[in-house]
């Protein structure tokens, strides 16, 4: 009998040791999870810079919007599994700069670069693509301000990386469309660079942008964001790409009245 249950005994010991190992490993899993979604963003903004870099502005896009796709992952995934560190929050910023900078620059530094006409090439107009590297320098000062800004929960001060990144790089693969047909200088190298300066200087604006972080789901409380996101979903299901930026333009358009709006109030109390 002593053997039978020292047998019994020594099977429980050993479910319990492997039961306290399988849990460690879920425990060390779900930690990672995010991180490694993060990873994945920032390797995919990696293989868009090299598409982008080879002419292949269409293929970058796409890893652009990947990456964008597991940005937005990481973060829901990390508060699903209630597993979000300083760790993460400081991964996630290296790969914006990656995905949501370095790879938009470089779709404008091509375009504005094969833009531009060998006749310029002794003029100021001819060093214009050298204008998108201001992107990755003004995203990285915003990103840096970000991760010590404890404010910006439900709304974001200045243009968030993604949306910058979404305009610029739409612009760039925006051939045959309906709107450059109609607004042909939307591909000019003079208008690509100025409004490359334009969006940078909105990331490190104190201008209110639109976060989409809901406290609840009341109409209430959330009418600029489902309105926004309404007529967003409209514009990108009936034109698409023209359609994304006409989107990013109306989102600009909003955080200005936004911030208006504020100020207007707070000069009347």
């Amino acid at each position: 009998m002593s053997k039978k249950y020292l047998i019994i005994y020594k099977n429980i010991k050993w479910h319990i040791k492997n039961y306290t190992k399988i849990k460690t490993l879920i425990i060390l899993m779900k930690k990672h999870i995010p991180n490694l979604l993060t990873l994945f963003n920032l390797v995919s903004g990696c293989l868009g810079i090299i598409e982008a870099l080879n002419g292949n502005l269409y293929t970058a896009e796409k890893y652009m919007w990947l990456g964008m796709i597991l940005d937005f992952l990481d973060g829901y995934v990390a508060r699903l599994l209630k597993s979000s560190s300083s760790l993460g929050k400081e991964l996630d910023s290296f790969a914006d700069l990656v995905t949501s900078s370095i790879l938009p620059c470089m779709m404008i530094y091509i375009t504005i670069k094969n833009g531009l006409d060998i006749n310029y090439k002794y003029d100021f107009y001819y060093y214009l693509h050298n204008t998108a590297f201001i992107i990755p320098a003004l995203a990285a000062l915003r990103l840096a301000k970000f991760n010590l800004d404890d404010s910006q929960t439900y709304h974001f001060k200045g243009m968030p990386t993604p949306a910058c990144a979404l305009l610029l790089a739409s612009l760039t693969t925006l051939d045959n469309s309906i709107i450059l047909k109609k607004i042909k200088f939307m591909n000019d190298p003079l208008f690509l660079s100025l409004i490359s300066i334009f969006c940078s200087l909105l990331l490190i604006s104190n201008i209110k942008f639109i976060a989409f972080k809901f406290k609840g789901y009341k109409w209430s409380k959330n009418k600029l964001r489902y309105f926004f996101a309404t007529i967003a979903i409209i514009l990108f299901i009936t034109m698409k790409k023209e359609g994304v930026v006409l989107s990013l333009i109306l989102y600009i358009i909003i955080a200005f009245i936004q911030t208006i709006n504020d100020k207007l109030k707070k000069s009347k109390t």
